[in-house]
This record gives structure tokens, C-alpha cells and sequence, in this order.
């Protein structure tokens, strides 16, 4: 018999009188039992013991001894039958991640829209709602405690997620709100972020004006305050409305990417760095020059030596997918 597939992660029920396996997620670990196979050997061996227990032992000793014995013949040809068996019945109800090999149960552990499972491709939609019901249990905890300043940034984290799923208008709105709530307070260190993110959502708005300008005013924040921990990604967002404008001006992009990049380097800043490079890796694609982006982007990704599963090093593994 040849090599048998889909046979990791399984556990074997089969006793004396037949054969029945259980299969399961490598992700999650639900699964399923297949149906039970009876053993025509096996049934025998339970007689032939039956026999051998009424008459007292004797010549038929041997006769309920040979349960052992075809216990141990289950592991033979008839075994191997009836896992293959199992495996056509259950092997449906999985699939295989193409990326990974895993084999992972539809319902919670696979994307269908990337036709990868979740540790590959997790699904950001699912995973915006959560940040959206979170935020939304922060808001209205911290206005039930008085902790203006908590609501506020719940209130931008809620824009954000409603601009991210396709209600771009609300979620502008929202996230004006909450920074104007935020500021409020007399706080300042997160305005360039919520800048950042204010932008963003005006570039999904096809408003890329508004949204530079938005950013022009982050990287003087930051400028007067000295918190740089997100100007590499402040000018690394510039770069992206400058592609998406009236009059996409690629030249400019190309050196808000290369400011992101010496920025982040500068700093130390991995993720920012990362972010940086595929942004300037695309642009390149774009222009044909698919080898200069797979040679600044490979090393870069290559210095995460966890597939974490975010976002930016999903983006970026896929654009290198593309450019191999």
C-alpha cells in the first residue's frame, strides 16, 4: 500500500471489534470522529473469548488467547484499509493551508477569501470588529468613571475601525472627535499618531490634500516636541497620498519612502522600517523594477524570525510572493 496523506494529527480509537479514528484542526484542535468499522477478526477473537470463558479454559484456551493475537493482526492490512477509509470520509471536512501545510477546520481557522488558514492570512475584518466592540466598551466605561481622557482615545480607536471597514465618513468624523477630545486634556504625545491615522482614512477618502496636510502637521508636532518614535511612519503615510492624488506624483513618494526608511533605521525601528520598505517595494513593482524591490525587501523581511501574522508582515510577505 502506498503512503497514506493527512495522517498528522489524528488519534487512533480502534479496539478488538473495529476500527474508528478521530481527526483533528492543527490550528484549533476540533475535529471530527469518524463513523466505526467492524472487524470481522475482531468479532471472532470476542466469540472465540466468550467460548473459552463458558467451557472453562481448556483446548479452547488458545481460542480466547487469540484475542491478543488479532489485536495485534488490527494493525495490519485491515487497519491500513479502513484509516484510508476514514480518511476519504473526514479528509472533506478540512482544508489545507497552501502555505503551511496545516490541515485546518473551515468554520473557524480558515480564511476563504485569502484560501489560507488564519495563522497564514488572519482575517483583519474579524479582527477590526473586536478592536471596534473594544473600543466601544472603553468609551462608554470611561464616560460611566469620568476618564476623559481614555474616552478619547476610545473614540479615535472607534473611528478608525469604522473608516477601516468601509464607513470612511463616520469614522473621519470620529476620529476628529476623539483627538479633539484627547488634546482637551492637555495631552499631546499620541496627536501625531491619531494624525497618522486621521490621514489614512482621508486617503481612503480619495481625499490625499487633506490628508498630506494632515501629515505636515504631525512631523511639526513632532518636530516641536521631539517625540519621533512615529515620524519614519508619518512620512512613509505622506508618501502613500502622493500616489493616490489628483496628480500622483511618484518622484515625491519615492523619497518620503526613502526618509521612512532612513528614519527607522536611524532609530532601530524594525516594524517601521518594514512598513517603509514594502511601500517603496510596491512603487517599484509598479515601475517594473521588481528586482530592486525583491533585493530591498527580502533582507528586511527576513529579519523577523517569528511569522508573527501582522498586518504589515502579511503585506509584506505577499508582495514578495509576487515579485519571486
Amino acid at each position: 500500500m502506498g503512503a497514506t496523506a493527512f495522517t498528522r494529527n489524528y488519534r487512533d480509537h480502534s479496539n478488538d471489534t473495529g476500527y474508528q479514528f478521530e481527526f483533528h484542526c492543527d490550528k484549533c484542535g476540533n475535529g471530527y470522529r469518524s463513523s466505526f468499522q467492524a472487524s470481522a477478526l475482531g468479532v471472532g477473537a470476542k466469540l472465540a473469548k466468550g467460548l473459552g470463558s463458558l467451557f472453562g479454559g481448556g483446548s479452547l484456551w488458545n481460542a480466547g488467547n487469540a484475542a491478543d493475537y488479532v489485536k495485534d493482526g488490527l494493525r495490519g492490512k485491515a487497519w491500513d484499509d479502513a484509516f484510508q477509509k476514514a480518511i476519504e470520509e473526514i479528509k472533506p471536512k478540512f482544508h489545507q493551508c497552501t502555505r503551511c501545510g496545516n490541515w485546518v477546520c473551515p468554520e473557524v481557522c480558515w480564511n476563504a477569501n485569502a484560501n489560507q488558514c488564519e495563522d497564514c492570512a488572519p482575517d483583519f475584518t474579524e479582527q477590526i470588529a473586536s478592536a471596534q466592540a473594544q473600543a466601544k466598551a472603553t468609551i462608554a466605561l470611561a464616560t460611566e468613571q469620568g476618564f476623559p481622557h481614555y474616552r478619547a482615545v476610545g473614540t479615535v480607536v472607534h473611528g478608525w475601525s469604522k473608516a477601516s471597514r468601509g464607513q470612511v465618513a463616520i469614522g473621519i468624523a470620529e476620529i476628529h472627535q476623539g483627538l479633539a477630545d484627547y488634546e482637551a486634556t492637555g495631552a499631546r504625545m499620541w496627536s501625531p499618531y491619531f494624525l497618522g491615522l486621521l490621514a489614512a482614512a482621508n486617503g481612503r477618502a480619495g481625499r490625499a490634500t487633506a490628508g498630506i496636510s494632515m501629515v505636515e502637521n504631525a512631523l511639526d508636532q513632532v518636530g516641536r516636541t521631539g517625540g519621533r518614535w512615529i515620524e519614519a511612519d508619518l512620512h512613509r503615510h505622506q508618501g502613500e497620498l502622493l500616489l493616490i492624488g489628483d496628480k500622483p506624483d511618484a518622484q515625491e513618494a519615492e523619497a518620503c519612502f526613502r526618509r521612512a526608511l532612513a528614519v527607522a533605521r536611524q532609530q532601530e525601528a524594525r516594524m517601521w522600517e518594514l512598513r517603509a520598505a514594502t511601500s517603496l517595494a510596491r512603487l517599484w513593482r509598479d515601475q517594473g523594477r521588481s528586482r530592486e524591490a525583491r533585493d530591498l525587501l527580502g533582507p528586511i523581511y527576513g529579519q523577523f524570525a517569528e511569522d508573527l501574522g501582522t498586518p504589515a508582515l502579511l503585506d509584506a510577505r505577499r508582495l514578495l510572493d509576487g515579485l519571486a
